[in-house]
């Protein structure tokens, strides 16, 4: 059954809410039928890992989620690539620590530390 859904112009990939409290493998697709989002979860909540997928079938994007839903890291790509743009972790859902960023290239960016913020 779908819950609700969303219709854009030149429509790339289909996305349909979970159901609620819902257990399993949730996987979205691309138009292409190649998956867009594969997310765990356990009664309603993220656990493990979420992996995002670009249209070419690469990873744009990694969440990882402790056993009762609370984000714990994103490891983000550039697109067309397999080269990391960004990681870093969180707390309480948050963006916490040191965060590196990437140029395309691998080499270091930036960093930002988040337990510096205000």
């Amino acid at each position: 059954t779908i819950m609700s859904c969303e219709v854009v112009s030149m429509t790339l990939a289909v996305f349909v809410d979970h159901p609620p409290d819902y257990t399993g493998t949730w996987t979205e697709y691309f138009v292409s039928g190649e998956p867009r989002v594969v997310t765990h979860y356990d009664h309603g909540k993220e656990v493990g890992t979420t992996t995002v997928y670009q249209d070419d079938g690469r990873t744009e994007s990694i969440y990882r989620y402790d056993d009762k839903g609370v984000r714990l890291e994103e490891i983000g790509y550039w697109p067309g690539t397999d080269q990391m743009s960004h990681q870093g972790g969180y707390t309480d859902n948050k963006p916490s620590g040191v965060w590196t960023f990437y140029n395309e290239d691998g080499s270091v960016s930036f960093t930002t530390d988040y337990s510096t913020s205000p």
